[in-house]
């Protein structure tokens, strides 16, 4: 009885341990944000400036242009 007793909880703690391991690689971010200010070399705003934004992974890219206050921001 011991010995079945000890080999069922050590079959549970493997099955636990491998468990936990495989949730925590499920973990995904869903949402993300870069944002920023375009100045020039005397810290006056450029409005209307184009921004590029590329994933470094995948190569894959956005833009946009800056505000009349020389913000941009990209979100997912």
């Amino acid at each position: 009885m011991k010995t079945w007793l000890c080999s069922t909880f050590r079959v549970l703690a493997c099955v636990l341990a491998v468990a936990a391991r495989v949730a925590h690689a499920q973990e995904t971010v869903n949402y993300a944000s870069v944002s920023g200010r375009v100045t020039d070399s005397q810290s006056a705003v450029v409005p209307g400036a184009r921004v590029t934004a590329r994933q470094t992974d995948t190569n894959v890219k956005a833009e946009t242009d800056t505000d009349a206050e020389g913000r941009s921001a990209f979100r997912t």
